[in-house]
């Protein structure tokens, strides 16, 4: 058994570049949202049990040696040739590989990694799995992608991965989460799936959370103090509740059934970025709810009916101060100024009124 001060404290983020890259599509209201890259697993690197890093050469693969045909068994022979990462055991006197890697394959059964359990990352994804079970023994895991394949649940066998920080379970057939003790994990990729609601009651690191496409109805149930950024764009979400989100920074919502903006407060401080476009919001007085978050930058309304009532652009600066940037358009100076002068003509106006004129 593995000395836990052998698994290595944290995976390494992902490439700055990368990230300001993503951050500045999403700004500029581009269609594919920000997604972080496929490849989510770390450096092939690893700590030793006194927390420095260390490199251990693979051995070379034998240039004859025979290709398992992979069928939708994943055997011991085929997992021995898709394994990579050697890292020192937890005595310290012997190394396990401790990766497996295997893509587009007819897999759906894989048992057999009930027995390799020094596997810290594993990357799984677009085969046609369909039970993960088989991972309850593998304690130490820090990082899990099964994108894309045929997942109806989450065991609740896999409660209490203490070291995982990563785990993307996008496209597959997933109706719920019940998992509640990850404790470490900091980004969790759920896009895709069938999701109805999100339990995430005891996720108390988790930084970063996508569940687009689902049929997600209201924001409850996320409850995770440390979250960063939220992706929800895509479900039939009409009601929104984003208590004790004080380093929420990145919301998406687009493409929802929201109609009132009553959960935004002031307790959202950090929030930079909301994405709303494609909603069911009618009337200016719920976009003025928006002037209690005092950091807002970027503001998405598009394609929401309230966007064609008359002076929609002026009302909206005016009312929300700290804007930069209005449906994907920067806000200038002659617009701010504007907006203060139209400010007599609007300290009181609704859509009824505006309907009179």
């Amino acid at each position: 058994m593995e000395d836990e001060s052998e698994v290595p404290d944290q995976v390494p983020a992902q490439e700055e570049e990368e990230q300001e890259q993503q951050q500045q599509q999403q700004e500029e209201g581009e269609e594919q949202e920000e997604t972080p890259p496929t490849d989510t697993n770390p450096p092939n690197e690893e700590l030793d049990a006194a927390g420095q890093e260390e490199r251990v050469p693979e051995e070379e693969e034998d240039a004859e040696e025979k290709i398992v045909e992979i069928g939708s068994i994943l055997t011991a022979e085929a997992v021995g040739q898709h394994l990579s990462l050697l890292a020192r055991t937890g005595n310290g006197l012997s190394h396990a590989y401790t990766r497996l890697e295997i893509h587009g394959k007819p897999i759906e059964n894989i048992d057999v990694l009930e027995t390799y359990l020094h596997l810290r990352y594993i990357d799984l994804s677009e085969n046609g799995i369909v039970d993960i079970s088989a991972l309850a023994s593998l304690e130490y895991l820090l990082s899990v992608d099964f994108h894309a394949n045929k997942i109806k649940r989450i065991p609740a066998s896999l409660d209490k991965r203490k070291y995982l920080q990563q785990a993307n379970f996008a496209k597959n057939m997933i109706e719920s989460i019940d998992i509640i003790d990850w404790p470490m994990l900091a980004w969790l990729n759920m896009n895709e799936n069938k999701l109805s609601a999100v339990n995430l009651q005891e996720f108390e690191e988790l930084l970063h959370l996508e569940a687009r496409g689902n049929k997600i109805t209201t924001t409850r149930g996320i409850n995770s103090r440390k979250l960063e950024k939220l992706y929800l764009a895509g479900n039939q979400i009409s009601t929104i509740e984003l208590e004790e989100k004080a380093n929420l920074q990145i919301l998406h919502l687009r493409d929802n059934k929201i109609t009132s903006l009553d959960g935004f407060h002031e307790n959202l401080k950090s929030l930079t970025y909301l994405n709303l476009r494609n909603n069911l919001i009618e009337q200016f007085e719920e976009v003025w709810k928006l002037a209690s978050l005092p950091h807002l930058k970027t503001l998405n309304l598009s394609d929401n009916p309230v966007t064609k009532l008359p002076n929609y652009r002026l009302e909206t600066i005016f009312r929300l101060k700290s804007l930069e940037k209005l449906d994907k358009e920067p806000v200038t100076d002659d617009e701010r100024e504007e907006a203060e002068q139209f400010r007599p003509k609007t300290s009181a106006t609704t859509q009824g009124d505006v309907a009179a004129v």
